[in-house]
């Protein structure tokens, strides 16, 4: 603001002096009348984001010495640093869950305003904590990213999440992540002998020896493990499985599994469950299924 206050007619005028083309001076030079009042705009349109500096020299008519005013400004924009390019969810099995962290950050004087691009395209197969927000200057964001599927399939998807203007209908930066998963299914096989359905030992006398073999086959797409378990622990003792856990993979021929029954103590089982089968994923050790083991024997 300039302010007349002798009793006669003043002017002004005014230069710009600076390194680039950001500045400018409106409304100079102006005739000032007495006790008028004059706004003199200094404007800053910055072309990119960098450190601008000026100094504006006002001149008034009858005085010897001008007024300098330094000016500064940075000029800024809006943009994010993320954690990784790469969500990699790797293998799961069918139904399992996975979350994954994607962390953004603002390094900026200004906010940042992000939103994911078109994510309808990942429906029903991933979800979002959030598909739009706003990171604050020198905060951080996380977008938490879950995976999870009912159906064996590979999935290989880019994600964009664009750094927007206050209106949302301009874009500063365009950021592309790439999302990797696989779902699996673990899939296998237990035959007894053919003709039964359980372990068929019939009579057998003290200290005799009789084995029932079986085979168990992996029809997965990755290797899995196997273990078998007593139901009771006093069944260990006339009991031996050979082998008793292992691993077996999609390519191995079907595994015989001996069932061998020995004992000094007088049994009668008909169908009783002696043990269990558990089959599980080897990456993971998750469990995914749980079979029954009957036998039938008169010792």
């Amino acid at each position: 603001f300039l302010t007349n206050l002798s009793l006669t007619t003043s002017s002004s005028s005014s230069a710009l002096n600076q390194a680039s083309h950001a500045w400018k001076i409106e409304d100079s030079p102006a005739i000032i009348q007495p006790g008028e009042t004059k706004e003199i705009f200094v404007c800053f349109h910055p072309s990119s984001a960098d450190l601008y500096k000026a100094t504006v020299k006002l001149f008034i008519k009858d005085n010897p010495e001008p007024f300098s005013f330094n000016f500064a400004a940075e000029a800024c924009l809006p943009s994010i640093e993320l954690s990784t390019m790469t969500l990699d969810f790797d293998k799961l099995l069918l139904k399992q869950v996975k979350k994954l962290v994607l962390v953004m950050k603002n390094n900026n004087r200004i906010p940042a305003i992000w939103k994911i691009n078109k994510p309808n395209q990942f429906n029903g197969v991933f979800s979002f904590s959030c598909i739009e927000g706003v990171v604050q200057p020198r905060g951080t964001n996380n977008l938490e990213v879950t995976y999870t599927s009912s159906k064996p399939q590979v999935v290989k998807k880019q994600l964009q999440i664009d750094v927007l203007d206050s209106t949302k209908q301009k874009t500063f930066q365009s950021n592309k992540i790439q999302i990797n998963a696989e779902s699996f299914d673990v899939n296998f096989d237990f035959f007894y002998p053919k003709g039964v359905d359980h372990l068929m030992i019939g009579t057998i006398k003290a200290n005799q020896e009789r084995s029932v073999v079986c085979t168990l086959k992996n029809k997965g797409k990755y290797s899995s493990n196997f273990s078998f378990s007593f139901a009771k622990q006093i069944y260990s003792d006339s009991i031996s499985i050979e082998p008793i856990s292992g691993t077996i993979l999609p390519t191995d021929k079907p595994l015989n599994i001996t069932f061998t029954f020995c004992t000094k103590k007088v049994y009668h089982f008909n169908r009783e469950t002696v043990c269990y089968l558990t089959v599980s994923d080897s990456s993971s050790n998750t469990e995914i299924a749980k079979i029954d083991i009957q036998m039938s024997v008169d010792s």
